[in-house]
């Protein structure tokens, strides 16, 4: 409980893992558009596995906004942003609270919907909520319980997303050093809650984990800096680094790990059961428009052309659905049913197949 509320309490007054600790205060934002291709590749070990960088960026934008893009960042951006410009951040209104019970037990404007790190860690009930709790764990990788108190989730729900907001900030949650297989890998930040590692001591580390850790301040660097050739040059450096290192440590990883990651930087880039669904129900728009427009149960004219749109358009989503099915299983390694999101998608695509045998036949 005492670690939970000391978490907390310094949420809001640590630096950050990078540039901006030796400087002491944080540069003009950075452009927005950089070429973000091997940033997004970087291998980074999240709830128990190896994910690239951008779709970690994905989860973590979503888990602690509620949104899978903020206010136009994309959301590799936004964690670059958040890693390098922490002030910034604590002042937008990130952190999401539906319930009006729990704005009213925070004493917060019922009004509103989103709140700010910073006012939420300023809140005196919050602070006294994190003294209850049992565990600092997150719950990024975890599904909702659905026996428990609606309300006692969602202070949950904002008291996590707060700690997630904090890990990155202070690095905890940046797994890019690899370590031995079945091992976790070791985060970036190496001194837990203390910050008074000098970047000379960091720069003359000259162990690998050394070395990752001062490829990732230079990127980090050029990122404050709005040096987008040496950015670029620095996150090629900082993958390959991982990379090399993760082989060290297990042979089999640039084998098959490291397709697996730009599989799943695909997978997630393309969304595709997202795309399909939206394409299912665009088709269903357009047999429901055939059938209204047909004359005595017999296609012709426009009712033709709307029947066949929505067959094209059904075939394609039904294209979509299994390209993410074929990405999801090889990323995985294994077929994806292993709990309610995958079943409900598989049921839903032999919801469509058995639809298309029975309408040919």
């Amino acid at each position: 409980m005492k670690k939970n509320l000391r978490q907390l309490m310094v949420l809001m007054g640590l630096a950050v893992f990078s540039v901006s600790l030796a400087q002491g205060q944080e540069a003009a934002p950075a452009p927005r558009g950089w070429n973000l291709k091997d940033w997004d590749l970087i291998p980074i070990q999240s709830a128990g596995r190896v994910k690239p960088m951008g779709a970690f960026a994905g989860e973590i934008v979503l888990h602690v906004t509620s949104r899978r893009e903020f206010e136009g960042w994309r959301p590799s951006e936004m964690l670059l942003s958040i890693v390098t410009q922490p002030k910034m951040w604590r002042e937008k209104l990130l952190i999401k609270i539906d319930r009006k019970d729990v704005k009213r037990q925070l004493l917060l404007d019922e009004s509103r919907q989103r709140f700010s790190v910073s006012e939420l860690f300023n809140n005196p009930t919050l602070l006294q909520y994190a003294q209850t709790m049992g565990s600092g764990e997150s719950t990024l990788a975890k599904p909702p319980n659905p026996n428990a108190d609606p309300r006692e989730e969602e202070l949950k729900r904002v008291f996590d997303r707060l700690m997630v907001f904090h890990r990155i900030v202070m690095g905890d949650d940046l797994k890019i050093i690899p370590s031995d297989a079945g091992v976790a890998w070791e985060a970036l930040n190496p001194g837990g809650e203390s910050k008074s590692e000098s970047m000379q001591q960091i720069f003359s580390d000259q162990t690998s984990a050394g070395k990752i850790r001062s490829a990732f301040v230079e990127v980090m660097g050029a990122y404050l800096n709005g040096n987008e050739k040496a950015f670029v040059a620095g996150t090629s450096n900082l993958k390959n680094l991982v990379e090399d290192e993760a082989t060290k440590k297990e042979p089999a990883f640039a084998k098959t790990v490291i397709s697996r990651l730009k599989a799943e930087k695909v997978y997630h880039d393309l969304r595709p059961f997202h795309w399909a669904w939206m394409l299912y129900a665009i088709a269903a728009l357009f047999f429901g428009i055939a059938k209204w427009l047909e004359a005595d149960g017999v296609l012709s004219g426009k009712s033709f052309f709307a029947h066949r749109a929505g067959l094209g358009t059904m075939f394609l989503a039904l294209g979509l659905h299994v390209t993410g099915f074929g990405l999801r299983s090889f990323v995985a390694g294994r077929p994806p049913v292993s709990n309610m999101y995958e079943s409900i998608v598989w049921v839903s695509f032999g919801a469509v197949v058995f639809a298309l045998v029975i309408y040919f036949f």
